[in-house]
């Protein structure tokens, strides 16, 4: 497959983007009633997005190369960000304060298209060269991206009614 996105790291300016991806992230599934105002406004979402970026966040952004579905070269299309969460102030995919937790959004028109699985390798990649040891997130019930993460190496580490937290190792050992 020609891959359709070039990946480069997000910035302050990527903010209200990362928010957007947010939106999709949290409303995956078809008919979803999620918009910016909602995630901004739910304590238990917009701690993904607020004050971007801080110290030890990281984040890749997809840009598309070539014209796609009207959209010029270079139009973000999806985000894979890391944000580090405490015990006080947990996410979904919480395990512990020193695990950053892996927010991803993908524009609905670019999902299955390879997208994805680019951002996660290419954040893999910097939050290893970084010194991170292992990513966290979580991923609902009937998300097909669960096989995805699978894929790239997130494993299970606990289950809910409602989903899974999954972890990628960055370090062996």
């Amino acid at each position: 497959m020609t891959p359709i996105a070039n990946f480069r790291p997000a910035t302050a300016a990527d903010g209200p983007f990362l928010t957007r991806m947010l939106v999709h992230a949290a409303g995956w599934r078809p008919g979803h009633d999620f918009t910016v105002e909602r995630v901004l406004t739910e304590p238990e979402l917009a701690h993904y997005v607020e004050g971007w970026p801080r110290q030890d966040d990281r984040g890749v952004v997809a840009e598309l190369i070539g014209h796609h579905h009207d959209l010029p070269t270079g139009s973000p299309v999806g985000a894979a960000w890391l944000r580090y969460l405490t015990a006080d102030d947990s996410g979904y995919g919480y395990v512990d304060d020193e695990t950053p937790e892996l927010i991803i959004g993908i524009e609905p028109l670019f999902r299955r298209q390879g997208i994805g699985r680019g951002l996660l390798h290419a954040l893999a990649a910097d939050a290893a060269a970084a010194g991170i040891e292992r990513i966290t997130l979580s991923v609902e019930s009937g998300n097909g991206a669960s096989e995805l993460y699978r894929s790239v190496g997130y494993r299970t580490v606990s289950t809910r009614d409602d989903g899974q937290t999954m972890v990628l190792d960055l370090v062996e050992g």
